[in-house]
């Protein structure tokens, strides 16, 4: 596998295997994520293709010297991290958004679910109007207040999406510092278990077998299925480690009412009813609490990082 897809799959696991919610992520957002994906990190996580590279060290070396960032490194039997304050990570901007272009394509989107034949069997779609929004809608009773809501919603989604892209950004960085001695093969196949449940899980949930479910929604035979399995096992191994290991350094740990809190703020993030919903979204109490952990560890790379590259 090749170094920039561990890469990536090292940053999806720690950001934590977050379930997507619905089909609202608009065209210009999804050109952010590639932009940001195919750009930004390839252009800054290849050292080869970086032209002023010397230029960077420089800038690096002089930011960590004026804050006295020293490598911390952490270790246990199996990974070493190098160095995980005053590391480089891309600066990116993100997309400007027009968010009345989008709520227009939400609303649009919504109205294209309602069309109709007619007796001519012509396609009518049904106008926006107070009407239709008092049937349709559970907090509006107008057009206005109708797009407001949708307003509400879709600046809490691209939110999401920048919290995102922040966090892959910082453990990307990380990824780079890490040193992999040598895992413990039940460890590891005890995840290859626990996602392989999870996929089982997935697949029973859109009501398909479990190699239907590989084939239509993973494009993956048995035969990728078992390689890709187990190198994300693998990452997920090495994230749980490093999480714990910059946890205890930093002394990161919550009380049970400010691990609370952080779970609330989630649930409003993923526009979850309650926080007992996502919980059980998520499948369990600890996959949550790993990702409230995983979320305060990339806040640290972040606020220690040194951000190079321009906006």
């Amino acid at each position: 596998m090749g170094r920039t897809r561990k890469k990536l799959l090292f940053a999806i696991l720690m950001i934590c295997s977050v379930i997507v919610f619905s089909s609202c992520v608009d065209s210009e957002l999804e050109e952010a994520h590639t932009v940001y994906e195919d750009e930004q990190l390839e252009d800054y996580g290849n050292e080869k293709e970086d032209e002023d590279i010397g230029e960077i060290q420089d800038e690096t070396a002089d930011v960590v010297e004026e804050n006295h960032y020293m490598p911390e490194v952490l270790s246990n039997d199996y990974i070493i991290i190098h160095q995980y304050r005053g590391i480089t990570i891309p600066r990116f901007g993100q997309a400007e958004i027009d968010m009345d272009e989008h709520i227009d394509h939400h609303i649009q989107n919504e109205l294209s679910q309602q069309i109709t034949i007619n007796d001519d069997g012509e396609m009518v779609m049904p106008e926006l109007t107070d009407e239709w929004v008092q049937e349709n809608s559970r907090n509006s009773t107008t057009v206005e207040e109708y797009r407001e809501e949708i307003r509400e919603l879709l600046e809490i989604r691209f939110k999401r999406s920048a919290l995102s892209l922040r966090g892959s950004a910082a453990f990307n960085a990380l990824r780079e510092h890490i040193e992999v001695i040598e895992l413990p093969q039940w460890v590891v196949e005890e995840e290859i278990a626990r996602l392989k449940d999870e996929t089982k899980a997935m697949a029973e949930l859109h009501g398909m077998e479990f190699e239907e479910f590989l084939q239509q929604f993973l494009r993956w035979d048995e035969e990728m299925y078992i390689e890709n399995t187990t190198e994300l096992a693998k990452e997920a191994v090495i994230s749980k480690m490093v999480i714990d290991l910059i946890v205890e350094r930093e002394n990161l740990h919550l009380s049970a009412e400010e691990m609370m809190e952080q779970i609330e703020n989630l649930a409003v993030l993923y526009e979850m009813d309650s926080m007992e919903d996502f919980i059980a979204q998520m499948g369990s109490i600890e996959q949550v609490h790993r990702m409230v952990m995983s979320s305060l560890v990339a806040d640290l790379i972040l606020e220690y990082g040194v951000e190079i590259g321009s906006q």
